[in-house]
């Protein structure tokens, strides 16, 4: 189970048990209908905290990089996205299947005689509950929407970013609904402290995210000092104000284009305290594509970051595998460079840069370059148009149980396979899988 898993597990976990106090404290007539009113609560505090939490990784906060790592964060916001849909969904279907419950079941007598006339902060609540509930229906259909086209991974990333802008007044909105329709005596036990919680935390990134402040204080301008066409990648130097500082295979943001946004790229060099930075750029979508042939030398760059927690320094030995597929090699270009700044011959590496082919093989001349001047790292160039793909039998040849640490930045595919096979080749505990998991949607 990973890190995703269980924080969603875990946000479903904590909002059950406070459910389950409420019901104590609250005890309910067992019926169709009662049953109903508290799933239809239970699973709107349910998608409105997962909707506070994608709130709070969009704002990209540094404390938390420093606990999860970026990719980690973005592969959290994906999935607290997707159940805090799922929930929102069944929050709205079983508030409207109350006429199918009335073909099986008897909602028993209305309570007759006026309403009850509410005063103060609740009273005032009260007056939104009709436009809270309105604006609730409609946003369960913008969020469905929202839904398809994320999962619909060839739909433009560069329309879906500017749909994806609208997260943040939508949560505000959300946030009228929560509020105003959260039952009064939720407000005095654990589900209110939830709700109110999300509430603020929330609100407070939305607005950050509507006023541009994401990021802001990690971000420096720059120049870009060098373009560089490398097989089927550009290279891209920039020299960066302010003062900044990276390790080796961090991440960080980058913005070419005002209107296209910033996008994470691996820096592709090891820190020369310098405030130069190197990129290495694929064509693998719209924006990639674009800037294989708009960027030059010269033009002003942003660069936000650095984060993330790829680092080989955090294993717990000194004998470690790299594999690198394809542009997933960039990390690992940094960690060398960095190893050989260091001049550090401790650390012990079989290190494999797997591509399709020879002529993919754009980074092989450089690293071999540079692994000349480090004898404790061994590279293996495998093509898989020669070789086949690299597999466990293939990693199994090189290792032994002095392995404690795999580092690997590829296809996710590739990583799937290939932890499943090592699991089943080690009968004591497997090396450690790191794992870069980066996924902007």
């Amino acid at each position: 189970m990973n890190k995703s898993q269980r924080v969603i597990i875990g946000i479903i976990g904590i909002a059950m048990i406070a459910w389950s106090i409420n019901l104590y404290l609250y005890p309910i007539k067992l019926g169709a209908f009662p049953i109903r009113k508290e799933l239809i609560n239970i699973t709107g505090v349910i998608s409105f905290l997962m909707m506070g939490v994608i709130m709070l990784l969009a704002v990209r906060p540094k404390w938390l990089d420093r606990s999860l790592g970026l990719d980690k964060m973005y592969h959290l916001h994906k999935w607290a996205g997707i159940w805090a849909i799922v929930f929102a969904g069944l929050h709205y279907v079983i508030k409207i299947g109350k006429p199918v419950l009335q073909l099986f079941f008897e909602q028993g007598p209305r309570m007759k005689g006026a309403r009850p006339e509410l005063t103060g902060l609740q009273g005032w609540l009260d007056q939104y509950v009709g436009f809270a509930k309105d604006v609730g229906e409609y946003l369960v259909y913008f969020l469905l929407i929202i839904l398809v086209l994320t999962l619909w991974n060839k739909f433009s990333y560069k329309i879906w970013r500017y749909t994806h802008k609208l997260m943040a007044p939508v949560f505000l909105l959300l946030a009228i609904h929560a509020v105003v329709l959260t039952p009064w005596h939720y407000w005095f036990q654990p589900l209110g402290i939830l709700v109110g919680l999300a509430t603020i935390i929330g609100s407070v990134c939305a607005v950050i995210s509507m006023f541009g402040l994401i990021g802001k204080t990690l971000t420096h301008s720059g120049k870009v000092l060098e373009v560089k066409k490398m097989g089927n990648c550009i290279e891209v130097t920039c020299k960066l104000s302010g003062e900044w500082q990276h390790k080796a295979g961090q991440y960080a943001f980058f913005k070419h284009d005002k209107l296209e946004g910033a996008h994470p790229f691996t820096i592709a060099s090891a820190d020369e305290g310098d405030n130069i930075v190197r990129f290495s750029i694929k064509a693998l979508g719209d924006y990639t594509d674009y800037l294989q042939n708009n960027i030059h030398v010269g033009d002003r760059v942003e660069v936000e970051g650095p984060y993330g927690l790829f680092d080989y320094q955090r294993s717990e030995s000194s004998q470690q595998v790299w594999i690198g597929g394809g542009i997933g090699i960039t990390p690992f270009i940094a960690w060398v460079e960095s190893m050989i700044q260091n001049n550090d011959r401790e650390t012990q590496v079989n290190f494999y840069y797997c591509a399709c082919n020879e002529q993919e093989a754009d980074y092989a001349n450089y690293l071999q370059s540079l692994c000349e001047n480090l004898p404790n790292v061994r590279l293996h160039v495998h093509c898989s148009d020669v070789a086949g793909y690299l597999t466990a039998d293939k990693l199994m040849k090189d290792l032994d149980e002095k392995v404690s640490d795999i580092w690997f930045c590829g296809p996710s595919g590739f990583a799937k396979k290939l932890k499943s096979d090592l699991k089943s080749h080690y009968e004591a505990v497997a090396p450690n899988f790191h794992q870069e998991i980066f996924q902007m949607r």
